[in-house]
Parts: C-alpha cells; structure tokens; sequence
C-alpha cells in the first residue's frame, strides 16, 4: 500500500507541482483548470476549420486561376472569374494566417504553464 503514494509538494509563489507515484512509476504534473483545458480544447477546433477552409479556398480558386490563365488566347484579356479567383486566394490565406495565429496563442498558453513547472523545479 505504501507504493501507492499521491502527494502535493510546496506552493510556490508561480504555482504547485504534484508528484504521483504508483509503483515504480513517478511523475511530476502542474495543475491546470478545468477553464484552461476547455478553453485550449475550443482553440483547437477553431483552428482546425480555419485551416481546412483555408486550404480548401485556396486551393480550388489557385487551380481555377490557373485554369483560367493557361486557356486563355493569345491576346485574350484576363477573365473577370480569374481576378475573382485571385481575391479567393488572399482571402484563404488570411484565414489561414488566423488560424496559425490562434495556433501560436494557445502554444503560448501551453509554453507559459511549462515555464511556470520548470521554475518551480529550480
């Protein structure tokens, strides 16, 4: 029974560690809230789609305006669809770069309780 130990160290002006030891195996955990876990989680998700459509806007209008550009005639002006296309590219991009924003928000968050547990082991 005595292998089986759950004890908390100190609280340190940044925070507390646990330390959970069950049998041979010993780990040293940072307790995070339950609205940081959830709030991590939703970023994700956000994340996620932002990338999805993304790609996915990007992509198609890229491949129709390219499309659009190698069939034109000689001489032919460029087709209102490609500009279009164009304007679908920038846009899918930034929605890309959002969704790399957030992605860099939560790493941050994610660091930030990291340094909070390698301070306290020093």
């Amino acid at each position: 029974m005595a292998d089986n130990v759950f004890e908390a160290n100190t609280t340190f002006s940044s925070g507390s560690t646990i330390t959970t030891s069950y049998g041979t195996i010993n780990q040293e955990v940072v307790p995070v809230t339950k609205d940081q876990l959830i709030e991590m989680k939703e970023s994700s998700v956000e994340e996620f789609w932002q990338f999805a459509v993304a790609e996915f806007v990007v992509a198609g209008a890229l491949w129709l305006a390219i499309e659009k550009l190698l069939d034109r005639s000689e001489g032919e002006p460029l087709s209102p669809i490609f500009w279009v296309c164009l304007v679908a590219v920038a846009l899918g991009a930034v929605v890309g770069w959002a969704g790399f924003r957030q992605l860099q928000r939560r790493k941050t968050k994610i660091d930030k309780i990291l340094e909070s547990f390698d301070s306290e082991k020093s």
